[in-house]
């Protein structure tokens, strides 16, 4: 969660040190550079998706894999 600047240079730094690497950039999301609150259906949905990608990395005991968990472990209920 970076600004479109910041995360420029952290793409090329990257790229330079021949590092395998993953991002997305997304423009004019809800909640522009907080876009990932989740007062959203859009950004429960992105939320998920993140904490997806962290599960294939750090295999919690008890990853959420629906929104509905998400949900009912956080404070925000839609």
């Amino acid at each position: 969660d970076v600004r479109s600047h910041e995360v420029e240079q952290i793409i090329a730094a990257l790229k330079d040190a021949d590092k395998e690497f993953e991002y997305e950039i997304y423009e004019e999301f809800p909640g522009g550079h907080r876009f990932d609150r989740l007062d959203t259906r859009q950004a429960r949905a992105l939320r998920l998706k993140i904490y997806d990608f962290l599960n294939t990395r750090l295999n919690p005991p008890r990853p959420f894999t629906t929104l509905a968990e998400l949900n009912q472990a956080s404070y925000f209920q839609p």
